[in-house]
């Protein structure tokens, strides 16, 4: 068998394998009803063009029919339904203060995540020290000449460059 025939096959296989775990992610989640982000392993582009977590929560809030697959009308449906449910005047567009309503409401999720992230001891508030935390960790380990000053160099090496210290787990 040749070289090539050998790779098709293998990346067919590969690509049916991820795509069996990513359905069998979604169908646990959406019939279970808790989340099992299952794909979050296939890296940042996955089999998607985007990484398995956002692509199982773009299905879930566009798959109109809940069939498990996605059509151009379904999404241009549920963006229509968005557009009508935040243009306040009813004009069929939104204002930058009404697209405010709809961008609060995709990036809320993100926003209670970053606030989870910050309450290091689940209090429900942020002190100074809990906002300061990460922050401080992060000038430490870019900080790649201990200087306590982080250069252009140091931040553009970012996450690859620096000192790998590790962070205290905060819970």
């Amino acid at each position: 068998m040749k070289l090539s025939t050998k790779f098709v096959i293998a990346t067919g296989v590969l690509a049916l394998g991820m795509a069996s775990m990513v359905g069998t992610g979604y169908a646990r989640e959406r019939w279970s009803g808790h989340p099992t982000h299952m794909a979050r392993g296939f890296g940042h582009s996955g089999s998607f063009g985007m990484n398995g977590h956002r692509a199982m929560k773009m299905l879930k809030r566009f798959d109109v029919d809940g069939d498990g697959t996605l059509t151009e009308a379904e999404i241009d449906k549920t963006r229509e339904t968005m557009l009508s449910k935040f243009d306040g005047n009813g004009d069929g567009s939104l204002t930058l203060q009404e697209f405010q309503g709809l961008w609060l409401e995709f990036k809320r999720p993100r926003m209670v995540d970053r606030f989870q992230a910050f309450d290091e001891d689940g209090d429900g508030m942020i002190t100074l020290d809990e906002f300061k935390s990460p922050f401080a960790y992060m000038v430490k380990r870019l900080d790649g000449d201990g200087d306590g000053k982080l250069t252009v160099q140091e931040l553009s090496r970012g996450r690859h460059g620096g000192r790998h210290k590790h962070r205290p787990h905060s819970r």
